[in-house]
């Protein structure tokens, strides 16, 4: 596997809690930072929103939102199993 160096950067401000989120996202599906995690869920959605040379906003719009909706159940998750944890240790 050859890693293309990346010249840019992306600042972005999260709340603990979203960051908490995105680390746990990031451990569950075994990337190996949470900026690789964000990278490549960000590239892969912009993938996704990439239209097809024959694809209308319509079509757009739903994609994004099955992508939103996909991220919000997979946050849901990650704030359930936060949740248990936390009740776990009480």
């Amino acid at each position: 596997m050859i890693l293309k160096r990346k010249t840019r950067s992306l600042a972005i401000r999260l709340t603990e809690e979203q960051y908490l989120s995105l680390r746990q996202l990031s451990v569950i599906r075994g990337a190996r930072s949470v900026s690789d995690y964000a990278r490549d869920s960000l590239c892969g959605a912009f993938a996704r929103m990439a239209p097809a040379p024959d694809e209308g906003i319509e079509s757009q719009l739903a994609t994004l939102s099955k992508d939103l909706a996909t991220i919000a159940h997979e946050l849901q998750k990650v704030k359930s199993s936060m949740n248990q944890a936390a009740e776990a240790k009480a």
